[in-house]
């Protein structure tokens, strides 16, 4: 609906008609030579140049068009499938692989008039479908609910969702626990149970606890669980066993209906490299599902330990949070002191934590740091920010920091961190720094490094410029019941200072253990004899499989650098060669890596139903089952909250911005002009 607004006087409409029909008459009646014309065609002619002349008075005047305009969206109703392979793995494994898909695009036909519906399908990742019918697979290895959340939270934010639809056999192995995401969700989830809660007598190995790595000589841990199910009374031998020989072997006696234990092992690392290992256990004659009843894993031994040293003036949470970040990993040896007890000899140590100031007999450190060359990590304390005047700053991640990759849960997990103390006052990274994360001061993200990193003449060092490490440690754990992603934050900074320096002109940078549905990416660099990065030249690579089957690939060039996905393999062990020219020299590197399968769908095939329907009774939605799925149609359109949004827009605009009028009063002007032409003389 389109109104106008008038600002200008009234008599300025008088005058604007009264001097358009002057102009008009002046030129069409003050002439008697054109009599022999006809009069209809004068006061046409008088009628286009008035209309002429007012139109144009009118545009000058402080008119203005008010335009009010109405868009209704439809509620979003969001369907997301699981996707993983235990929904086809049930007795109604029929009705999930021929009829489920129909039956969810007969729904969505009968609801799309009234709705906008999005189809997901979710495993370990979520992913839009454009076609139900052809999208859906069952092949998944992982079921993360807490992903499906996340993207719902990331992609329709900003939309009307009316509802969420989740068809599922209710079984998760990856994120937290699905229900503690409905505290957020202000729209009801109508859950669609698929799979079988019945249980079947089984025998499985419900999670292997060990160390990812391990130094040689030592003796290491190995933690199975096991559960039982329907199996009172049965005696089972459990096995570790490296390269098909045991290592260990225990009995296990079942003594309850649903039992559970956790069996711990001790093996030996005598044997440099990435370990194959393996838990197997008795598979009994009732059992349905033995996929379970076997686990692999992976170790990768190393023949040397780094030592970390940790100075602080005296003791703080920060200290304690790192140190025992650090412990956690077992890949450090890790020492505490304080400034008053320094060691004398700081030569064995990779890299030493610095939490306080730098004068007094700190000073004396961090010369015999600098004469030594070992990197540092330096953590500011709150009596040392800026004589006591500090900010609260939440951490903002810089997408360009690429010193060293960090996950995808890290980089959620520094969104949702807690604010910690920092320096008040305006300062900036300057020269070769690297800043991994930014200080954000209420609503304002400025360009204040909270934590970086800096390599000067050869020594690296690590800057946390704020006071509160100890809080996202916490956070970490009250989020995930862990300490994983803190961890990761605290090592991945530690294990940057402490490697060595590659000197070699041609670097390969891969990794040793990808799962079965990761991508094996590699990272390479070449340099010329004066050590500047140079990539004129190719980069080759050749991965070979355990049946000696060859795989090529060729490099992408980035700015300076090389870089390689060469996508996902099946699980096994594969060998690689990468080589490439600098002038007439040819160099090579040669690895292994491993790609490890998922079992976490084989572990657990038994639905779990109540977990669907908590979903829905906290979000007030609806529990159905499979064979129930039509009655959700009428469930959702009962559901009054679930209603369209209109939306109301009101724009004010100058008349003299319409084009259309300019266009209108040129077409008068030319109509005028053409018709005096042939026919009159005036």
């Amino acid at each position: 609906m389109k109104t106008f607004l008038n600002n200008s006087p009234f008599y300025w409409h008088i005058l604007s008609f009264l001097f358009a029909a002057s102009c008009a008459a002046i030129t069409y009646f003050k002439h008697r030579s054109n009599s022999n014309i006809s009069k209809r065609l004068v006061y046409v002619l008088f009628l286009i140049r008035f209309l002429f002349v007012l139109l144009i008075c009118y545009l000058t005047l402080n008119l203005f068009i008010k335009t009010f305009s109405k868009e209704t969206q439809k509620p979003v109703i969001i369907v997301a499938i699981d996707n993983s392979e235990s929904m086809r793995s049930a007795y109604d494994s029929v009705e999930v692989n021929t009829k489920l898909a129909k039956d969810l695009a007969a729904l969505g036909e009968e609801l799309k008039g009234n709705y906008d519906l999005k189809f997901i399908k979710f495993g370990q990742k979520s992913k839009l479908m454009q076609n139900v019918l052809t999208e859906l697979n069952f092949n998944e290895n992982e079921s993360n609910f807490d992903e499906l959340f996340s993207t719902i939270d990331n992609n329709y934010a900003n939309l009307s969702i009316g509802a969420l639809i989740i068809v599922s056999d209710g079984i998760y192995n990856a994120g937290i626990n699905p229900t503690y995401k409905t505290k957020n969700i202000d729209h009801p989830i109508y859950t669609v149970a698929v799979g079988d809660t019945t249980q079947t007598p089984d025998i499985s190995i419900q999670k292997v606890n060990h160390n990812s790595i391990a130094y040689l000589g030592n003796i290491f841990p190995v933690d199975v669980s096991i559960a039982a199910k329907k199996f009172i009374g049965k005696e089972i031998l459990v096995s570790l066993n490296k390269g098909g020989q045991p290592v260990s072997v225990k009995n296990l006696k079942i003594n309850q209906q649903n039992y559970a234990s956790v069996l711990s092992f001790t093996a030996n690392a005598n044997t440099t490299g990435l370990q194959k290992y393996s838990v197997l256990v008795s598979v009994l004659p009732e059992e349905k599902n033995k996929l379970n009843n076997f686990a692999t894993f992976l170790i990768d031994v190393i023949d040397n330990k780094e030592k970390v040293l940790i100075v602080a003036n005296a003791p703080h949470p920060d200290v304690a949070a790192v140190k025992e970040a650090l412990d956690g990993l077992g890949t450090y040896e890790v020492d505490f002191c304080l400034m008053n007890e320094q060691k004398s000899n700081l030569k064995s140590y990779s890299a030493i934590v610095l939490h306080g100031g730098t004068e007094g007999s700190n000073s004396i450190l961090m010369k015999q740091i600098t004469d030594n060359m070992i990197p540092i990590f330096k953590i500011a304390t709150s009596d040392k920010l800026n004589n006591n005047r500090t900010n609260e700053v939440i951490p903002i991640i810089d997408r360009s920091f690429n010193l060293f990759s960090i996950s995808d849960d890290l980089k959620k997990f520094i969104a949702e961190l807690p604010a910690v103390n920092a320096p008040f006052g305006n300062y900036a990274a300057v020269g070769n720094e690297q800043v991994l994360l930014y200080q954000k001061i209420g609503s304002v993200e400025t360009q204040n490094p909270l934590y970086y990193f800096n390599e000067t003449n050869g020594l690296k060092t690590a800057y946390f410029t704020g006071d509160g490490l100890w809080r996202w440690k916490l956070r970490d754990y009250a989020e995930h019941q862990s300490h994983t992603l803190f961890n990761e934050l605290i090592s991945k900074s530690i294990q940057y200072l402490a490697v060595k320096s590659d000197k070699s002109y041609f670097r390969l940078n891969a990794p040793k253990l990808v799962n079965e549905n990761e991508a094996i990416e590699f990272n390479a660099e070449v340099y010329n004899k004066s050590y500047e990065l140079v990539n004129e030249g190719d980069v080759q690579l050749t991965i070979t499989s355990s049946d000696n089957k060859n795989f090529q690939f060729t490099f992408s060039k980035t700015d300076n650098a090389y870089l390689l996905n060469a996508g996902q393999f099946a699980p096994g062990e594969y060998k690689y060669v990468a080589q490439t020219k600098v002038g007439n020299e040819l160099f090579k590197k040669t690895g292994l890596v491993t790609v490890r399968a998922l079992e976490s769908e084989k572990i657990n095939t038994v639905a779990n139903h109540q977990m669907l329907n908590q979903l829905s009774i906290s979000t007030n939605g609806k529990f159905v089952y499979q064979k129930q799925l039509a009655e959700l149609k009428n469930a959702i359109e009962s559901n009054e909250t679930i209603k369209p949004i209109t939306y109301s827009q009101n724009s004010t605009d100058p008349l003299i911005e319409l084009k259309w009028l300019f266009a209108i009063a040129l077409l008068l002007f030319g109509l005028e002009w053409y018709v005096r032409k042939i026919y009159l003389t005036i």
